[in-house]
């Protein structure tokens, strides 16, 4: 493969970069992204002028920006994908604005798309369901947001399911919508409490590591609250049906009544949302409604007016009360749609001409998101911390263009060999958006595109970047590309620069192709889709076989057409049932002993098991960023101890700290299966060395004792276990889904059927729409949306999120050894199956460990043969 970068700029369409907005769409699944970035098409041109989608198209369900076949059978979005839009100014002579769309995936297997998206943008929008509200993937991707530093706009979408299916009456609507955006800025809250409050001494040791490798940390920001918080009057809530073509602000409605009303728009602006109501004796707006008469501005002036459209145009069609309310609203609608047999198509020329949604959204995104140049100094910490930590030109005393003079005053290569000077000038071209021909080039890459033979680039096979030019102009000869990460590692750390999002996928697969010959096509194609999806994770396991890390069954489905179509195409590809990381822990009454000794019988130890309290692991959850950071950049004990050539003094400091080396060492695979330890602590009680003298009689050799003994203490700590009533911990989804009260009983029967555990039911205010919430194993999760869609006819769309690990009753070790437990087992107060020994049994033999069972080889039939006589 060959890099190559392509100047695809046009100096007739550039625009500066305070006019420049780069946004993207987040949303739960099937809340109308797609649908709405249709309609954000249909209302703008791109950047050569030209038209993209017609307000007919927009309203099809064409799902423009879903190129994939796979993307337009299943009717989600898999891939984020970007388009570049013309706005027209808002004021007469005004400079149109560049908007650069991202539309990304909703499904939560593809959060890392969204991750993607964020971090290339600098605002977002918001999409949530008038109906569903607030659901599992709204908080992910609003926390994606919060940790991007992305501004977001809310959209309330839908709106029009509140009218045709729920039939509320205006005051309902209001009180349900006022709801909606209470449950968003209840997450906000959240994420800013926790973020202030419950992670401030975590941020502290996050802070104390990074300073350790030299990068520069900031502690949350009070002040970033207000951008999460989401009020109407503020401008950043809309109102919209993307299924109609409609949407509108608060700021639309208070100039549509200003004039009639005889108030300024600024007053309408505040008053419109919230406990107002207007006297039309006094015509004045008053705060209280005393005889409960009077009914909100919002929906005196704004539901009903909406609400009369769609009774004369779709509930209950009257052409001349239609043809009343367009005269009345000063339209001009086409008098063939007008016409048309399609009442939607009557609802969504006259929606159109009222309430355009392409330009509202559009507008709103102008004034309410920041631009390029606002906001690229304000997130260059969270984006670039070595940058952030220095201080630009001018502040050294240097002008910005005496670049030369400082290099050779202060010319010490530093990170990535670029030196100080260079990298301040960088960040000052950063800072100020330079887009200079001479300006250094900073680019930021979040994903690669594979695409084959890309015209005007390479004639093979090339990786297309989903990249943002923070400063200069990225083309053909751009100079040598260098990292500015820098990361203390260990030897067996990874390198992961601190802006990828890394996600351990719970679904394991095994990929082996049918014939030996395509081998290296497999492992080719592997690579290339590894590269170009970040969520996927791939090995080569000793024995041979391949493993691919996916994020769910959907997105497997996804890897595994873009292996055999793109990748690896004629590639026939075998794949195992999937494998399900288990841990190993001990019973929380444990207090198993083990005692081990060296092999020359000199030393020997013993060591207890405990249980981790409670509180203690709920501890290292809640500071788990910061430990895990702070462990990376200290780095393991066990990659020092396996350092080749380690000897000498720093070989006798580390076997001084034995201790930790043990328990690490025993914690990384247990005795049961082999899988990783959790929840656990062990305890040296007793520890028995040789003396001098039997040292000198033994003439043990240097290192000879210590490597004998490390040795032991993990035997000792896997027979601590096995002595402790050892435990299986198994991985468990959080499941959302959403059903009506018809398909309730069929969705339970489907969740008991897989050792589902109900958390919650709740019923949407003012909806028939019921959330249920449960805990799924993840081995129980195979085909589970599959089933459950068929059991209630499309009714119920589960969301899966990975929640914990959880341990089973059941000790994989028993057996009936008294009359007491067999008669408890006929009874049924005992499972007549061993589900964790299943688990046990099913890894071990995976793995090609010895597996205790009884088999039949060989059999025959027993036959009786009787004599005739």
């Amino acid at each position: 493969m060959t890099s190559h970068a392509t100047d695809i700029s046009d100096p007739e369409t550039s625009t500066s970069a305070a006019h420049t907005r780069n946004i993207c769409i987040i949303a739960h699944v099937d809340h109308g992204k797609t649908t709405l970035a249709d309609n954000l098409l249909a209302g703008s041109s791109d950047i050569h002028g030209k038209s993209i989608l017609s307000q007919r198209q927009a309203g099809l369900g064409l799902r423009y920006m879903d190129s994939r076949e796979d993307e337009q059978d299943r009717g989600i979005t898999m891939k984020a994908s970007c388009i570049a839009l013309s706005v027209e100014p808002a004021a007469p002579g005004g400079m149109p604005s560049i908007v650069n769309l991202i539309d990304s995936p909703g499904h939560v297997d593809f959060c890392g798309e969204v991750s993607a998206a964020a971090r290339l943008s600098d605002g977002a929008l918001l999409v949530v369901d008038a109906v569903e509200g607030v659901c599992v993937q709204t908080h992910a991707v609003l926390q994606q947001a919060w940790d991007e530093h992305v501004v977001p706009v809310l959209v309330l979408n839908k709106i029009d399911r509140l009218i045709v299916e729920l039939k509320l009456s205006p005051l309902e609507a209001w009180h349900h919508m006022k709801n909606v955006v209470q449950q968003v800025n209840a997450i906000a809250g959240h994420l800013y409490a926790r973020a202030a409050a419950g992670e401030r001494d975590a941020d502290n040791l996050v802070a104390e590591a990074r300073a350790t490798a030299g990068e520069a940390y900031g502690v949350a920001d009070e002040t970033r609250v207000g951008e999460l918080q989401f009020a109407p009057e503020k401008g950043n809530v809309l109102f919209a049906s993307a299924m109609h073509g409609w949407a509108f602000g608060l700021d639309d409605f208070a100039r549509l009544i200003s004039a009639k009303l005889g108030m300024r728009e600024a007053v309408l602006q505040e008053t419109l949302w919230g406990e107002f109501f207007f006297e039309p004796k006094q015509k004045k707006i008053a705060r209280t409604n005393p005889d409960g008469k009077l009914k909100p501005m919002f929906v005196q002036f704004v539901l009903q007016t909406l609400w009369q459209v769609y009774e004369a145009v779709l509930i209950e069609p009257d052409a001349p009360k239609r043809d009343k309310i367009i005269a009345t609203l000063g339209l001009q609608v086409p008098p063939r749609d007008l016409k048309h047999s399609d009442p939607l198509v009557q609802l969504r020329a006259i929606m159109g001409q009222w309430l355009p949604l392409g330009r509202t959204v559009l507008r709103t995104a102008v004034l309410q998101l920041p631009s390029a140049a606002a906001s690229q100094a304000a997130r260059l910490a969270h984006l670039c911390p070595p940058l952030a930590a220095l201080a630009p030109p001018e502040a050294t005393g240097a002008p910005a263009g005496a670049v030369a003079a400082v290099e050779a005053t202060d010319g010490e290569p530093n990170r990535g060999g670029c030196s100080v000077a260079s990298l301040q000038r960088l960040r000052h071209a950063i800072d100020t958006c330079d887009a200079a021909a001479d300006a250094p080039v900073h680019v930021h890459v979040a994903k690669m595109v594979f695409a084959r033979g890309v015209s005007g680039v390479h004639p093979d096979d090339a990786f297309v970047g989903l990249a943002r030019v923070f400063s200069g102009k990225l083309a053909t000869g751009s100079g040598d590309a260098r990292s500015l990460q820098m990361r203390r590692i260990g030897i067996d750390n990874a390198v992961m620069p601190p802006e990828l999002v890394q996600i351990d996928g719970l679904r394991l697969y095994t990929l082996m192709g049918r014939e030996l010959v395509p081998t290296t096509l497999l492992v080719a194609g592997l690579q290339l889709l590894a590269r170009a999806d970040p969520s996927v994770d791939v090995a080569t396991l000793p024995t041979g076989e391949h493993v691919i890390a996916t994020c769910g069954e959907v997105h497997l489905e996804r890897c595994l057409h873009d292996l055999n179509n793109t990748f690896a195409p004629g590639l026939e590809v075998v794949v195992s049932p999937p494998i399900v990381p288990l841990h190993e822990s001990v019973a929380i009454t444990s207090a198993g002993r083990g005692e081990a000794a060296t092999t020359n019988k000199l030393a020997s130890l013993i060591v207890r098991v405990l249980r981790l309290p409670a509180k203690v692991r709920a501890c290292v959850d809640e500071h788990k960023a910061a430990l895990r950071t702070a462990l990376l950049t200290a780095g393991s004990w066990l990659s020092l101890a396996s350092a080749p050539g380690t000897d000498g003094d720093v070989r006798e400091a580390l076997l001084a700290l034995r201790k930790q080396l043990e328990g690490e060492l025993a914690a990384s695979s247990g005795p049961l299966c082999e899988e990783p330890m959790d929840d656990v602590a062990f305890v040296l009680d007793e520890l028995r060395a040789p003396t001098a003298a039997e040292a000198a009689a033994a003439e043990l050799q240097s290192g000879e004792l210590e490597g004998q003994l490390i040795v032991a203490a993990k035997d000792a700590c896997r027979a601590a276990v096995l002595a402790g009533s050892p435990r299986v911990l198994e991985p468990v989804y959080l499941c959302e889904l959403q059903t009506s009260q018809d398909s309730m009983g069929k969705a339970y029967g489907v969740l008991s059927k897989r050792r589902a555990a109900i958390l919650s039911e709740e019923l949407k205010e003012g909806t028939p729409i019921f959330t249920i919430r449960a805990h799924l194993p993840v081995a129980e999760s195979f085909g589970f949306a599959t089933d459950l869609r068929k059991s209630t006819s499309g009714a119920a769309h589960p969301q899966l999120v990975f929640s914990h690990f959880e341990a089973l009753h059941q000790d994989p070790n028993f057996v009936v050894t008294s009359e007491e437990d067999q008669e408890a087992l006929d009874d049924g107060d005992l499972p007549t199956i061993n589900l964790a020994r299943k688990l046990v049994d099913d890894v071990r033999r995976r793995k090609g460990l010895r597996v205790e069972e009884k088999v039949v080889q060989s059999a025959t039939k027993q036959r009786t043969r009787t004599k005739m006589k």
